[in-house]
């Protein structure tokens, strides 16, 4: 693999890897703080659902809903409104039939604890849950991708061995030391008539560049397959469930 294409695949990896370890770390650690917080006695004050639509590039239109529960909790002589459920954050669902199955466990005027911040007595939250452990998965992915890049990358460098390909008009059995212009070129004064940008013509058809084709580049084939498999689970997990 050619170092600038290693250090693209490379900054993927982190990226894939990085953002959802970290907000996974600072979620759990603020859940942690969270569950030796106080409770105060609450009450809720209004139960609606917001409908959210966006519309991307394509005039696909997508929607979302989220949960409101507003209530009020005593804290001495003060009274507090709040309007968190999570703590790690407003949640949302892709059904309206799940948001609507949420909030029928709340009703108006209905008493609920209430974990609160001693430090700063505002900041209140319903519910204590762990960040979602689905997030590991982008983790996983992204470590992934960084073993794969740096696998190709040192395959690269060890001495090849003598491969074969298939030419794409004939399929005859071609090395790919003689044969692939954009694997392995031959040395400049040495092609023959007729060959492609750097390797030599196919001696049963004379296809030019016998080689360029997906099929002579696995690499590129599993590149291509991580890629669209890492990003099929990751949607189906932030959307479908």
């Amino acid at each position: 693999m050619p170092r600038n294409i290693f250090f693209v695949f490379l900054a993927f990896g982190l990226a894939l890897a990085g953002g959802p370890a970290f907000y996974y770390v600072s979620s759990w650690l603020r859940v942690a703080e969270g569950r030796s917080w106080p409770s105060a006695q609450g009450r809720i004050l209004s139960i609606d659902i917001e409908d959210r639509t966006s519309r991307d590039s394509d005039g696909h239109t997508s929607y979302t809903y989220y949960p409101r529960i507003a209530y009020s909790y005593r804290i001495g002589n003060r009274i507090l409104r709040g309007e968190r459920i999570w703590l790690t954050g407003n949640d949302f669902y892709n059904d309206r039939a799940d948001a609507v199955a949420f909030v029928q466990d709340y009703e108006v005027g209905q008493p609920v604890p209430v974990v609160y911040d001693p430090q700063h007595p505002g900041q209140a939250a319903l519910l204590v849950e762990s960040p979602p452990w689905q997030i590991l998965l982008f983790v996983a992915g992204g470590l992934a991708w960084i073993a794969l890049s740096i696998g190709f990358r040192r395959s690269g460098r060890a001495r090849p061995k003598q491969r074969f390909g298939i030419c794409r008009s004939c399929g005859a059995r071609l090395p790919f030391e003689q044969h692939a212009s954009t694997l392995s070129p031959v040395p400049a004064g040495i092609a023959a008539p007729g060959a492609g940008p750097g390797g030599l013509p196919c001696p049963r058809c004379g296809e030019r560049d016998p080689l360029n084709s997906l099929r002579n580049k696995p690499g590129l084939i599993i590149f291509a397959v991580a890629f669209v498999g890492i990003w099929a689970i990751g949607l189906y997990l932030m959307f479908l469930m």
